[in-house]
């Protein structure tokens, strides 16, 4: 992809209009947030680039848990990820916070948002269990119709 001879290529994806490359790691477990993860991964990221010249802009390298990219994923159909992490290398230059620590320009215009698929699928787990308890869930709900509901009804 960003070799000047036999670049690799993306099937579907037509990377003559890439000018840029976002390199990101995403990792299954919470060491992708965790405080100077990133920066030490980008040091040695920036030692194996050195000296090396690409026909594509290669940024510094990105590390995110998958929690982290779960939370971002409520922002992303309106937000370009590379915006997202060109506005967090702005705030953080050495890379060495963790993502939510530092304030990011673009996620702010758009206000706090909760991922949609972790707020159904924690509403569901909660009414389970207590169904499973034997709990009554006195709270109400909004149906489709956007009208509140009690769930004894």
């Amino acid at each position: 992809m960003c070799r000047y001879e036999n670049p690799d290529k993306i099937e579907g994806i037509d990377m003559t209009q890439v000018t840029t490359v976002f390199p990101l790691i995403i990792t299954r477990d919470d060491l992708g947030s965790a405080l100077g993860t990133n920066a030490f991964l980008n040091l040695h990221f920036q030692e194996l680039l050195k000296g090396k010249r690409y026909p594509r802009s290669v940024t510094p390298l990105f590390c995110l848990s998958s929690d982290d990219l779960e939370k971002l994923s409520a922002y992303l159909p309106d937000c370009a990820l590379a915006d997202v992490l060109s506005a967090r290398h702005k705030r953080d230059k050495m890379l060495q916070s963790s993502f939510w620590l530092v304030e990011n320009s673009v996620l702010k215009k758009k206000g706090e948002r909760k991922p949609t698929v972790l707020v159904g699928e924690s509403g569901k787990l909660g009414r389970m269990m207590a169904e499973r308890l034997g709990l009554k869930d006195d709270t109400p709900r909004k149906v489709e119709s956007g009208e509140p509901m009690n769930r004894g009804e």
